[in-house]
């Protein structure tokens, strides 16, 4: 399933495990998934199924 803009995402490949995230903009090329946090922000860009390899999933909580 293709994922949509406003969609809730974490990433859960250990070390690194991010919850709270969101995609902000999806085409057919390309993902972008913003993670706010305090300090700094996360932002990832990528097609889908190379992020799907690093462990980036919808969120279903």
């Amino acid at each position: 399933m293709r994922w949509k803009t406003g969609q809730r995402m974490r990433c859960d490949r250990p070390p690194q495990v991010l919850t709270g995230c969101l995609v902000v903009a999806a085409s057919a090329d390309s993902i972008k998934i913003v993670c706010p946090a305090p300090d700094v922000s996360i932002v990832v860009v990528g097609q889908q199924c190379h992020l799907e390899e690093m462990g980036w999933k919808a969120d279903s909580t």
